[in-house]
């Protein structure tokens, strides 16, 4: 569920003062793509939520980039971008991963089988892609 920009400008300062945890908001267009794909331990605390659709990223993902070791991200969406590679195996590292948005995202190629190590995944969207096939995945009953 994405919060609009005008609630968090009134959002964030009652949750600075009541709950006495520090809250960061970073917003802006990215001009240098391959940076912002390569998070590192530049950031403190944990990420749980990670939007980057329509961020006009193009060219590789790779599975050396940092993104897969945010380790409490729960909700990833890299829709609407130009990736133009396969889908990286170490997607399957992001376990407490909810939901995947990577729709529209330009991934090609095979979707890997590690992708049916995220239990928890709720939400999975692959829309719009030029897979060749995948693995047989199922719905698993609560």
């Amino acid at each position: 569920m994405k919060i609009p920009l005008f609630t968090w400008i009134f959002l964030i300062p009652f949750l600075t003062i009541f709950s006495g945890v520090n809250v960061v908001l970073v917003s802006g267009q990215c001009r240098d793509q391959r940076p912002l794909l390569e998070l590192k331990n530049s950031l403190t605390g944990r990420v749980i939520s990670l939007d980057l659709s329509f961020a006009g990223i193009t060219g590789g993902l790779d599975d050396s980039s940092g993104l897969f070791s945010l380790q409490f991200l729960q909700n990833l969406n890299l829709s609407f971008n130009t990736f133009n590679t396969t889908l990286p195996v170490r997607f399957a590292n992001l376990t407490d991963l909810i939901s995947l948005n990577l729709s529209n995202a330009g991934f090609i190629g095979q979707i890997p089988n590690d992708i049916s190590k995220l239990t928890k995944l709720v939400s999975l969207d692959l829309s719009t892609n030029s897979f060749l096939g995948g693995p047989a995945l199922k719905t698993r009953e609560a």
